[in-house]
C-alpha cells in the first residue's frame, strides 16, 4: 500500500475561491443597502410631508385660513390664531429643515433633509422638489436632474 490519496485540509486554490465567492456576496450586500437606505430615506420625508399636511388641513379647520408660516420650533402660525399655535407643529423623523408660506388662501411647503428636497401644497402630495431650473451646464452638453433612488442630487458635479 502506498500514501494516502485524500490529505486532511484544504488546497491554497480551494481557499481563494471561498474567499472571492465571500468578497462578491459583500459587495452585492453593500450595494443593496445604499439602494434600500435612501429609499427609506426618501419614504420618511414623504411621511413626514403627508402628516404635516394633515396638520396643517386641521389648523384650516380649527382656524378658517392655512397658516401663513413656522416659529423656530415648526408650529404653525397665522393672523387667527394664536402665533404661535403650539397644537399644530410639525415634525420630521430625520431631523429635516422645513419651510412654510402662505396667505391664508394657499400654503406651500418644504422639507429639505439630506440633499432631498420635497414640497406640497394644498393641491398637491409630496413632490420632489425642481431645482433644476437652476442648472447650468457648458456649451454642447445637456442638465441631467440628480436622483435619490442613486443618492445624487442636483448640486453634485463630477469633472
Amino acid at each position: 500500500m502506498g500514501k494516502p490519496t485524500n490529505p486532511l485540509g484544504f488546497t491554497l486554490v480551494e481557499l481563494l475561491i471561498v474567499i472571492v465567492i465571500i468578497g462578491i456576496l459583500a459587495v452585492i450586500t453593500i450595494v443593496s443597502y445604499r439602494g434600500m437606505s435612501a429609499k427609506a430615506n426618501e419614504s420618511a420625508i414623504k411621511a413626514d410631508l403627508a402628516n404635516a399636511k394633515k396638520q396643517i388641513e386641521l389648523y384650516k379647520v380649527d382656524h378658517g385660513s392655512y397658516p401663513a408660516g413656522l416659529n423656530v420650533s415648526n408650529c404653525l402660525t397665522g393672523t387667527t390664531a394664536p402665533s404661535p399655535d403650539t397644537r399644530y407643529c410639525l415634525k420630521s423623523s430625520n431631523s429635516g429643515a422645513y419651510a412654510l408660506t402662505g396667505d391664508g388662501n394657499t400654503y406651500a411647503l418644504t422639507l429639505n433633509q439630506s440633499a432631498l428636497t420635497y414640497n406640497i401644497t394644498e393641491l398637491t402630495g409630496p413632490t420632489l422638489g425642481a431645482a433644476t431650473a437652476a442648472l447650468t451646464c457648458l456649451t454642447g452638453y445637456i442638465v441631467v436632474p440628480g436622483s435619490s433612488t442613486y443618492g445624487r442630487s442636483n448640486s453634485q458635479q463630477h469633472s
